[in-house]
C-alpha cells in the first residue's frame, strides 16, 4: 500500500494545485447560488402603456441597398455575351496511370 501513495515533490504539488481548484470552484459555485439580486421596483401600469403604445406606432425604415450600384442594375440593359467556339478537334484522351500491384496477405 506505501508503494502506491510514494509521490515525488512534483507530484504532491500538482495534486495541492489540483485539489484546491476544486475546493475554488466550489466556493464560487456556493457563493453564485447563494447571491441574490436586487429585483428593482415594480414599474405602474400607466409607464407600461405608454411604451407598448410608442413601440405600436414606431415606423420602420425602408431598407438602404447594401451596394449603391445595385439600383441601377434593373436600368441598365446587359449586354449578351457570345459563347465561345466549340473546339473542333476533340482533345487527347489522358494515358491510365500506372497501378501498383495491391499486396496480398
Amino acid at each position: 500500500m506505501k508503494g502506491l501513495l510514494d509521490m515525488t515533490r512534483r507530484e504532491r504539488r500538482g495534486t495541492i494545485v489540483l485539489l484546491a481548484a476544486i475546493a475554488l470552484m466550489l466556493v464560487v459555485a456556493y457563493a453564485a447560488r447563494c447571491h441574490h439580486e436586487v429585483v428593482p421596483e415594480a414599474v405602474n401600469d400607466a409607464e407600461i402603456s405608454r411604451f407598448e403604445t410608442q413601440v405600436d406606432s414606431a415606423q420602420a425604415e425602408p431598407l438602404k441597398p447594401s451596394h449603391p450600384f445595385d439600383t441601377m442594375k434593373s436600368t441598365k440593359t446587359t449586354k449578351k455575351r457570345s459563347r465561345r467556339a466549340a473546339a473542333k478537334k476533340p482533345k487527347p484522351s489522358r494515358e491510365p496511370r500506372p497501378v501498383d500491384p495491391v499486396p496480398s496477405f
